[in-house]
């Protein structure tokens, strides 16, 4: 059997994709069928300028001292949709030459034929064999339909050059489809080349002015190469050669998002084991793979604080090595709960029963010893055991967020604390343990469902475990 290439598919899909939202596909004859260009294409789009602009009003009521009836007045906003797009760049000072190119299409409305609506496409850009070139401060029109400007301004050791394109076309009647259809432009590109040794990073911002977080991500990305920003437009750039570097604009992004492993444990697996977990009220043993864990992880910190001695920002390496260290203390503190408090303990036993219960019911035929925490899963649970359970905790008020890509486990590890809590509080508070423990709330109508099915799969698990102990865990469902 022939193997699959999934990145051609996917290349295909993403250029599929992008002729539906923005065109280029094939036309039959260059005439496109539709009422209108704007029923068939959403993006890639510069509108022409509106004097008036487009006039959306809004109702609101306000209070009439004179009369105890509120008046409805309408508050009129305008809008004019993007006419430009362009991005910018850091070059070295001096004089530089600029080749700047673009493309664009526009469509003229042709009479009706079979009552049905046709409109002709045309195609407008610079002279493919020889580049707009720009060295100073400038700008071209063409036919009075496109201006291309080029603006050098001084920055630092360089300068930072800024090229736009803009649909300069006047709209008459903002409320003629028609008009403001003929007069704009679709499938809108520009590009520009420029020597790439004179090419630098695009300055960013003065990280006095960033806040905590987001010194955090700029630190987390400082390997990332920007080149270039957009304005009403994405930007992307490749090297066209050896020597050249092509900037370009992009109304429909892509990215390669690189997969990411949960398969950290090593050969340390067995602490993972749901089978093994809930044997911690008769497993000595279990504590103790416990601490290996966490020693695991704060081997990991060492290294990671080792690298933070050497990296610029020092201030906020070092804001994120000690959330690490407050990670494992946390942990600590969990394992800690466990091997002291012997409610905690059954109520973590109980949660790894469940969890294991509703996994073997979900995929039968596979070896108990098989199922179990992912490691992000199980720090999470330990480090959140002690503040679900304390309200004097020192980071009850904090909210523990799991941030991981889709399908890693993020409800699994949610669901496992819960059924710890579920337990818990039973065998705690046996009088007044009932009513709302937690709260799952989901953006998307298929996902709440989906979400309700895993929910109700390990409830359903702990319930059958109180069944069987109902003298620990109460006689109530």
């Amino acid at each position: 059997m022939k193997s699959l290439n999934y990145s051609k598919s996917r290349d295909r899909l993403i250029k599929w994709v992008k002729t539906q939202l923005i065109g280029g596909g094939e036309l039959t004859d260059g005439i496109l069928n539709e009422h209108n260009p704007f029923d068939r294409y959403f993006t890639g789009i510069l509108y022409p300028i509106s004097n008036s602009g487009s006039q959306s009003g809004d109702e609101i009521e306000i209070d009439d001292e004179d009369c105890n009836e509120a008046t409805t007045v309408k508050k009129s906003s305008y809008y004019q949709p993007p006419s430009s797009m362009g991005f910018s760049f850091y070059i070295q000072e001096g004089e530089q030459s600029l080749e700047v190119s673009f493309k664009a299409c526009t469509y003229k409305k042709l009479p009706k034929v079979n009552n049905r609506s046709r409109w002709e496409k045309g195609e407008f850009h610079s002279d493919i064999d020889k580049s707009l070139q720009f060295t100073t401060t400038s700008n071209k029109v063409f036919n009075g339909k496109i201006k291309i400007n080029a603006v050098f301004r001084n920055y630092g050791n360089g300068q930072i050059v800024t090229i736009t394109l803009t649909n300069i076309q006047v709209l008459n009647d903002p409320n003629d489809r028609s008009e403001k259809a003929e007069k704009s432009l679709f499938e809108v590109e520009l590009e520009c080349l420029v020597n790439s040794a004179s090419v630098f990073d695009y300055p960013s911002v003065n990280k006095a002015l960033l806040s905590d977080e987001e010194k955090e991500i700029e630190l987390r990305y400082k390997d990332v190469r920007i080149y270039a920003i957009g304005h009403g437009v994405a930007v992307d750039w490749r090297q066209k050669n050896q020597e050249i570097l092509s900037i370009f604009s992009d109304f429909m992004p892509t990215v390669e998002v690189p997969q990411v492993t949960t398969d950290v444990a090593k050969k340390n697996t067995k602490v993972l084991s749901f089978d093994f977990l809930r044997e911690i009220e008769i497993n000595p043993s279990v504590i103790q793979e416990l601490n290996l864990y966490i020693d695991n992880y704060d081997q990991w910190i060492e290294s990671q604080q080792k690298m933070a001695d050497n990296d610029d920002d020092k201030e906020t390496s070092a804001r994120v090595v000690k959330n690490m260290l407050t990670a494992k203390q946390r942990m600590r503190e969990g394992v800690l709960l466990l091997e002291q408090d012997s409610l905690v303990k059954k109520a973590f036993s109980v949660a790894n029963s469940a969890m294991l219960a509703q996994m073997q019911r979900t995929l039968e035929g596979v070896n108990k010893k098989a199922y179990g925490w992912r490691p992000f899963q199980l720090a999470f649970i330990l480090m959140a055991l002690e503040s679900t359970i304390n309200e004097d905790s020192n980071y009850r008020d904090i909210v523990d967020l799991i941030w991981f890509p889709t399908g890693g486990g993020k409800t699994e590890a949610y669901l496992g604390l819960m059924a710890f809590l579920f337990s818990y509080r039973r065998m705690r508070y046996p009088a007044s343990s009932g009513g709302t423990v937690a709260i799952m709330r989901y953006t998307l109508r298929l996902l709440t469902s989906q979400q309700f099915v895993r929910a109700c799969q390990v409830v359903s698990a702990l319930e059958l475990i109180r069944q069987s102990d109902s003298k620990t865990l109460g006689s109530k469902p």
